[in-house]
């Protein structure tokens, strides 16, 4: 019965070795999965011209474009808050209209960059008109 034992273990091992080689030559549990090579990311379209919210009108007299009116409308914004009576969220606004003013002449300087600054004043502009309407004071012409 000795022998038998031992041809039996023998004939586990060589199974477990053959089984063994078979999985690591298929690519299986033995043998480790290859990286992938490179990647495909698909193209994304990207807008070639940015959109301004609204239409700049006629350059301001005075001012250059629609950086001349940002710089029109700026003092208007302070204007029609500082006069705005009988508004409680515009009065609270109020003191400290002054130094807003003092950065209106920065939309005039933005002016001179040419075309690059336009989305930016604009953007002012926008944000001015926003911020009045949303008070309830009646938006000035230049912040239109």
């Amino acid at each position: 019965m000795k022998s038998n034992t031992n041809h039996t273990r023998a004939g586990l091992v060589a199974a477990i070795l053959v089984l063994g080689t078979a999985a690591a030559v298929q690519g299986c549990c033995f043998a480790p999965t290859p990286a992938p090579t490179s990647v495909t990311v698909p193209p994304v379209a990207v807008p070639t011209t940015p959109t301004a919210p609204t239409t700049p009108t006629a350059a301001p007299a005075g001012g250059g474009g629609v950086c001349g009116r940002a710089t029109e409308c700026c003092n208007a914004y302070v204007d029609a808050i500082t006069n705005a009576q009988g508004n409680i969220a515009a009065q609270a606004m109020a003191g400290s209209m002054e130094q807003v003013r003092q950065q209106c002449g920065t939309y005039a300087s933005l002016g001179g960059m040419g075309p690059s600054a336009e989305p930016g004043c604009q953007s002012a502009i926008d944000g001015y008109r926003t911020g009045l309407g949303a008070i309830g004071v009646t938006v000035p012409a230049s912040c239109q």
